[in-house]
Order: structure tokens, then C-alpha cells, then sequence
């Protein structure tokens, strides 16, 4: 009986299912996608053995050391790296990092060749092999490293390193020539390391990504930081030498600002744990936000839908009272037709979100790391918890929908014209007696909604709800797009950033001059014009702040200069900013919010040494992609106390010459960056955020149309024995129908302004969430969204509305109020 009569309801019920199954998909797509990601970077780290905890160290780890820490409690094993800094050269340059081969912590996964045998064989990272443009078994020089023990090695394979599961698009940075120990000379670095990889007892098994396991390691870092102080303190003896006292003060300072001799970094020390961590947070806060929407957009859908059901039944429900069936035996029945519904859409909506909507995402970020996609994860609790959730708010908008009419009389319910409203009979004597025109109408309007606040309440709220999650998705994708617009506009204004080692032994001329020369034979001359090139130094430094070791690019010029090729502008006043000389340091936004730091605090800096000065923070700058530091060339020479030398030209050539300027200095040992492959590079990172922001903006569309015509049907249904007495007491299908379209005016310009404000907040709450230490949307409100939300919202209205008024305009009353 309950199947028949739900057939009966097949439109209501389908609406029921399809947004049950919308929401379900979308929610568990998402969230299943930031599962995932979590699992394949744990399932890559297990087959590489990743370190639980690194040392690095700005003088070198003696064996005496190593042994230390292997005997540190908790430590379950360490091992030893050599790692440097090389240019690999066969056709074409390209930087590296060399890093010794490990046995047991760090190692390798090889895709292609052998494993080096000899000392002068390596494997390189992908990356490296695409730059030099190599195949397994061709030659290569590293150039300009006396750490080396030999210069030309055969690469024997192609292999990806535990400390890079994230590709250079995700995670910029050399990537790796890896060589056996012997290939480093031992000798003059008397055995001693560059640093340490260490695996922590009880850690085997445990997620990367889990509070217990970072717990565990904070334990480990902890005391390895106490014995890196014991370490460095036995290094001096007071002998009475001033620059050794001055070395043990500087020890007992930096031990106050939490500062050690060695870097014990744990997993949040690695730029791809950071990377993919905040990915899949990222993924999950969307859903998560997005949820709440979809959770009160749905509720009100299956409320709509059970009170429209009701509502068409309401002579039947007074007769199945009066033959003395209880509420709670004709509530079961409302019931059992949301529960139904909804359940087996959440059924569909699990397996689509598992087998369509994570694939998708999976597929979209599968280019941010090198497993690709992985594989996909299912989440049982979570899963379960979703249904039970979902049958719970099933059931309580279905009771909360039928509950008025369950406690109505049945002879109020089986009588039409009693129920009939007074109000339009009043209204039908004034349109009798001539009291017609605007004020009429408008007054009836409102008494309509007044009467009925709930539903109207309804109404309003769903009608919002629909905007928040089109205006929030519209929002996203905007901002992410504008991001880059303004970064290339607003803020980076020049076309090609062409950097060399100053240090370079390359004959004369110097490269220095061999860059200046093919520059000035493109017609390129240093200025701030149009078109032009200046010289800046800009090199990757560290810096503590916020409780944490943090990296950024620090970028020192001439203050007039660099203002016309990186422009900065105050976050609070909106004016540009310009370079100060006195000691100080300009950052940017992110770095500001996440190390906690404002105009006047003080930042702790190290220089390319590691050794460590306290630096004021200047000012800080608007800038929405990268972690770049501003000083002017005097700053830096008052900080620390010397002069930093030129290593980048920024230029300005226009679209035209940039192909010519690139082939010429393609002969020189430069790297050179274009401003417009970052952007493209920019649009891959953010693929997988467009895609999920559009699915869910999709989704929401969806939902939108299927709550409009519930609400609208609903509404045509509780009124359309007010319409009937308004047909028979002399008004015309034009007044009518203006009745009940004023009155959907006006529910849908409330619902409407509520939906833009909400979405609004709800878009920036999300912004901020997406946000990195290296990367900041565009906040502003995005009218341009709203205006795109409100068109949809309008466009399934005004659909539906015509039919409506179709109906309203074949009123029959006298058959509708015998019938009804």
C-alpha cells in the first residue's frame, strides 16, 4: 500500500531521492578524495621507508655524533646522508641536489635501470632526466663542487626518492642525483655528514598524518634538540678566546628563542608532507563546509515535499481520522515516504560518490604527485555515520511536515469551505464593492505570508540555502582565477626571471656580463621603463616564526628599482609600499598570519651560513603567489653585516622578443623562469580546486531546481483553495495569478539577500581554509558570482512559475471546490 501510494508521489519522492543522492555524492566524493590522498602518500612513504625525523646541520654531523643519536632513547635507527649542491651538465644545464644512497631509511623506489654498483654511476629523479633531456646508460657532469670526489657519472636508472612523492609543480625545488657515499670526498670531510635521517620506535604501521605518530616524534625531536645543545657546547673551550665566549652566548640566546645548533625537523619539516597534508585538508574542509548546506538545503527539500504530499491528501487524512485511525499510524505512512526515498538515494549518492566523483578528483590531482592518482579509499565510519545522519534528519523533517495536518480536527480537514480562507472572502466583498488596485493586492499578499509564517519561513530559508552553495562555488573559482591575475598584474610585472651563479667559473667573460650582452643585443637596457632588466639578488633563506622553521625567498634590490618590478602594496592602507634602508624586513600576507607577525615584531633570520640575526619586520605586502621576503641592499648589509651579491636579472621584453631573449641565454648556465609558464603552472596546482568547486556549484544548481519546484508546487497547493474562492468572488486570472507571483516575489527576494550574504561569509571562510603558507586567494566578495547565482535561481523560477500560472489560469471552481 505504501509502494502504490508513493507511486502515486512518484515526483515528490523522486525529488527526495535525487537530493538525498546530490548531497550524499558530493559530501563522501569529496571526503573519500582527501582520504585517499592521505593513504597514498602514507602507501608511498612505507615502500620508501620515509624518515620519521631529519638533522640537518649548518656544520658538519661527526661519526661521533651519529653514534649519539642512534643511542638517543626512542630512536630506532638513523643513518647518515652527504648531500650538495651541483649544476648537471650534458646538452642543457639544469641545478641539483646530489644526495648519497641509504640502506634502510630514505631509499628509493626505481622505475627504470639499475641501482648504482660503481662510484661513479647515479640515478636521477625524473624531473632531472626531462632538464637534461637523458636516457639511462648517457653521461653528465656536475660542475662547481669540491665536496665531490669525481665529476662525471653514467646514469645507471631513473628512480623517485622518499623525500619527493609531490612533483615540482606542487612542490617547487631541485630534485635529486643520487650517488653512492663514495662518491662524496670522505676524506676531506673526515667521514663527517651533512645530516641525519632517523626512524622513531613505535612509529612502524602508524599513519604519517595521525595526532598519535606527531606526538611520538615531538617526543624524539625534543630530546635530539638537548643533545644537539650538548653537542655544540662541547665543541668550545674556555680558553679565554672572545670569539669562542661570544659563540657559547650566542648558543645560550638561541636556546632561549627555542633555536638549536642542528635543525631537528620532524614530518611538517618536508615540503611535500606540508603539501599534501594541507591538499587533502583543503579537499576536506570544502566538503565539510559545503555539507552544512547541504544538510539544511536537503532537509528542507524532503520537509517540502512530505508537507506537499500532506497537503494533496488532506480530505483523505481527515477521513482516515474519522474511521479511527491514530496519528501515529497515518504519520508512519509520511514517514515511510521520506525515509525511502532518501535512503535509497544516499545509497546511490555512496556508490556514485565512491566510483565517479573520487576517480575524478584523484584523476585531477593525480599530476601533483609522481604515483599519479593512487588508489582510491573507502571509509566505512565515516560512510555509516553519513546514513545514520541522513536517516535521522529524513525522519525529522518528514514528522515536523505532516504534524500540523495530524492534529488538525477531520471535520475541518474534510470541509473545504470551512477551511476556506475568511481573509479572501473579505477580499472578494471589497473587489465586489470597487476597492480594487495596488494596495489590495499588496495587503493580501502579506496576510498570506503572515498566516502561513512557517511555510514561508520554508520557503525563504531553502531558497537561500540554494544560493549560499552557488554563490560559494561561483565565489571560489572566481577568486582563483583573479589570484592570478592580479600576481602577474599587480604584483610580479616583469616577464623573465633569469638566474646564475655569480660564482660560476665560466671563462670571461663572466656570465654576469654574457647575460647583460645578450640582453642589450635584444635591445634590452637596464632601466624601469616599459621594457628593461635590473639586477636583484634572490635566494631561498630560512627564517623561525610562529613556533616553527619556515622557508621563503628573499629578494634584496634598490629600492626604486625593485618597485617597478615587484610592487608592493600595504594590506592595511592599499597604498604601494617603498623599500626602507634601515634594518628591516618586508613580508608578505600568509607569512604574517601564520608566523603571527606584524609591523615592529621581530623575526629570526638565518643567513645562507645558518648562522641567525633578529630582523623587524618593516611592513607587510599583498602578494598572492610564492613566499617572497623584501629588504633593499642597505638593509641587509645593516642586518648582517655584508654585502649580498646579484645572482638574478628581472625582465622586462614584452611578448615578442621573449622566444629570441630565451634561445640566446639558452647557451648560458642560467635557469630562466617565464611569468607566463608560473601561470600556467599555477592553473594545473589549482585543476583539482576548480574541479571540486565546480562540482559542487554543479550539485548545488541541481538541488536548487529540485527545491524550487517542491517549494513553488507546495505552495500552488496550499493556496489553491484561496485562489478558488478569489476566482469566485470576481477576480480575474490576471489578479490571481499576480497574487501568487507577488507573493513568490517576495519570498524569493528574502531567500535571495539572505543567500548572497550567506554565501558571501561561507566563500571567504572556505578561501581562508584553501590558503597555504605560500599562497593567498583573493578574498573580496565576487558580485559577478552573485549575479550568475541569482540568474539560475530565476531561471528554474521562472520555469516553474509558468507552469503554475498555466494552472491557475485553467482553474475550474466550480468543479475544483466540489472536488476539493
Amino acid at each position: 500500500m505504501t509502494v502504490r501510494y508513493m507511486l502515486r508521489q512518484k515526483s515528490a519522492c523522486l525529488s527526495m531521492l535525487i537530493v538525498a543522492m546530490l548531497a550524499v555524492t558530493a559530501y563522501l566524493g569529496v571526503n573519500f578524495s582527501a582520504a585517499a590522498m592521505l593513504d597514498n602518500a602514507d602507501r608511498y612513504w612505507s615502500e620508501t621507508a620515509f624518515r620519521d625525523i631529519e638533522i640537518v646541520s649548518p656544520s658538519l654531523i661527526s661519526t661521533e655524533d651519529m653514534s649519539a643519536i642512534r643511542n638517543t632513547a626512542g630512536v630506532k635507527d638513523a643513518e647518515a646522508v652527504w648531500v650538495t649542491q651541483a649544476n648537471a651538465v650534458s646538452d642543457h644545464k639544469t641545478d641539483v641536489d646530489i644526495i648519497s644512497l641509504t640502506d634502510r631509511i630514505n631509499t628509493v623506489r626505481l622505475t627504470e635501470g639499475r641501482m648504482p654498483e660503481t662510484a661513479d654511476e647515479c640515478l636521477l629523479e625524473a624531473p632531472v632526466m626531462d632538464a637534461l633531456g637523458l636516457s639511462v646508460g648517457d653521461t653528465l657532469t656536475l660542475e662547481d663542487n669540491p665536496l665531490l670526489a669525481r665529476t662525471r657519472f653514467t646514469v645507471c636508472g631513473i628512480a623517485e626518492h622518499a623525500d619527493h612523492p609531490c612533483t615540482p609543480l606542487n612542490v617547487p625545488g631541485n630534485r635529486y642525483a643520487i650517488v653512492l657515499r663514495d662518491a662524496f670526498d670522505l676524506d676531506s670531510l673526515q667521514s663527517a655528514c651533512m645530516k641525519a635521517v632517523v626512524r622513531v620506535e613505535g612509529t612502524d604501521g602508524a599513519s604519517r598524518f595521525s595526532k598519535d605518530y606527531l606526538k611520538t616524534c615531538r617526543h624524539i625531536c625534543n630530546r635530539l634538540n638537548r643533545l644537539s645543545d650538548r653537542s655544540a657546547f662541547g665543541q668550545f673551550s674556555l680558553n679565554g678566546d672572545k670569539v669562542i665566549l661570544k659563540s657559547i652566548m650566542n648558543l645560550a640566546l638561541a636556546g632561549l628563542n627555542g633555536v638549536h645548533p642542528w635543525l631537528v625537523l620532524d614530518v611538517w619539516g618536508s615540503s611535500s608532507y606540508y603539501a599534501i597534508r594541507v591538499g587533502a585538508q583543503n579537499a576536506a574542509d570544502i566538503g565539510l563546509t559545503f555539507a552544512v548546506a547541504f544538510v539544511v538545503v536537503g532537509a528542507l527539500v524532503i520537509y517540502a515535499s512530505i508537507s506537499r504530499m500532506a497537503e494533496e491528501d488532506r480530505k483523505r487524512i481527515g477521513t482516515a481520522k474519522a474511521m479511527g485511525l491514530t496519528e501515529k499510524e497515518i504519520a508512519f505512512q509520511y514517514l515511510t515516504a521520506g525515509l525511502l526515498p532518501t535512503a535509497a538515494g544516499m545509497l546511490v549518492g555512496i556508490a556514485a560518490g565512491y566510483a565517479v566523483i573520487q576517480p575524478s578528483v584523484l584523476s585531477a590531482c593525480g599530476k601533483l604527485y609522481v604515483y599519479g592518482m593512487g588508489r582510491q579509499t573507502f571509509r566505512p565510519a565515516m560512510t555509516a555515520a553519513v546514513l545514520a545522519a541522513g536517516v535521522i534528519i529524513a525522519a525529522g523533517a518528514a514528522v515536523i511536515a505532516c504534524a500540523g495536518l495530524l492534529r488538525t480536527p477531520a471535520v475541518r480537514l474534510m470541509n473545504d469551505r470551512a477551511s476556506a480562507s475568511r481573509f479572501m472572502q473579505r477580499a472578494g466583498r471589497k473587489r465586489r464593492t470597487g476597492a480594487t488596485g495596488r494596495s489590495l493586492s499588496v495587503r493580501m499578499i502579506l496576510r498570506s505570508i503572515w498566516s502561513e509564517k512557517l511555510r514561508s519561513l520554508v520557503i525563504v530559508a531553502s531558497i537561500a540555502g540554494c544560493m549560499i552553495l552557488l554563490v560559494t562555488g561561483f565565489t571560489i573559482k572566481l577568486a582563483v582565477s583573479e589570484t592570478l591575475d592580479r600576481q602577474f598584474s599587480d604584483v610580479e610585472q616583469y616577464d623573465l626571471k633569469v638566474a646564475f651563479d655569480p660564482e660560476t667559473e665560466d671563462g670571461e667573460p663572466s656570465v654576469e656580463v654574457q647575460i647583460i650582452s645578450a640582453l642589450t643585443e635584444s635591445g634590452i637596457f637596464e632601466g624601469t621603463g616599459q621594457e628593461g632588466w635590473i639586477e636583484v639578488s634572490d635566494r631561498d633563506y630560512f627564517f623561525a616564526g610562529g613556533g616553527r622553521m619556515n622557508g621563503g625567498e628573499l629578494i634584496c634590490g634598490a629600492p626604486e628599482e625593485l618597485s617597478a618590478y615587484f610592487v608592493m602594496t600595504d594590506i592595511q592602507s592599499g597604498e604601494r609600499m617603498t623599500l626602507t634602508s634601515e634594518p628591516g624586513l618586508y613580508i608578505h600576507l600568509r607569512t604574517s598570519e601564520t608566523a603571527g607577525l606584524v609591523p615592529g615584531d621581530q623575526l629570526t633570520l638565518y643567513d645562507l651560513k645558518m648562522n641567525q640575526v633578529r630582523v623587524p619586520v618593516a611592513g607587510v605586502f599583498n602578494n598572492y603567489l610564492g613566499g617572497q621576503m623584501i629588504m633593499s641592499y642597505a638593509a641587509y648589509e645593516a642586518v648582517f653585516r655584508e654585502e649580498t651579491e646579484p645572482n638574478c636579472f628581472l625582465v622586462k621584453c614584452g611578448g615578442e622578443r621573449r622566444a629570441a631573449i630565451k634561445a640566446k641565454l639558452a647557451q648560458l648556465p642560467v635557469s630562466v623562469t617565464e611569468s607566463t609558464a608560473k601561470q600556467e603552472e599555477y592553473k594545473v596546482f589549482t585543476s583539482a580546486l576548480n574541479m571540486i568547486s565546480g562540482l559542487l556549484t554543479g550539485i548545488a544548481a541541481l538541488m536548487a531546481g529540485g527545491v524550487l519546484l517542491n517549494l513553488i508546487y507546495l505552495q500552488y497547493y496550499r493556496k489553491k483553495r484561496s485562489l478558488v474562492i478569489m476566482r469566485i468572488n470576481g477576480f480575474t486570472t490576471r489578479e490571481t495569478a499576480e497574487y501568487v507571483l507577488g507573493e513568490s516575489a517576495v519570498t524569493h527576494a528574502l531567500g535571495i539577500l539572505l543567500g548572497i550574504a550567506g554565501g558571501a561569509w561561507f566563500a571567504r571562510r572556505i578561501i581562508c581554509l584553501l590558503e597555504g603558507r605560500q599562497l593567498h586567494y583573493v578574498r573580496s566578495a565576487q558580485p559577478l558570482a552573485w549575479l550568475l547565482s541569482v540568474g539560475i535561481m530565476l531561471l528554474f523560477s521562472a520555469m516553474i512559475h509558468a507552469v503554475i500560472v498555466r494552472a491557475v489560469v485553467h482553474l475550474k471552481p466550480t468543479e475544483d471546490i466540489m472536488i476539493r
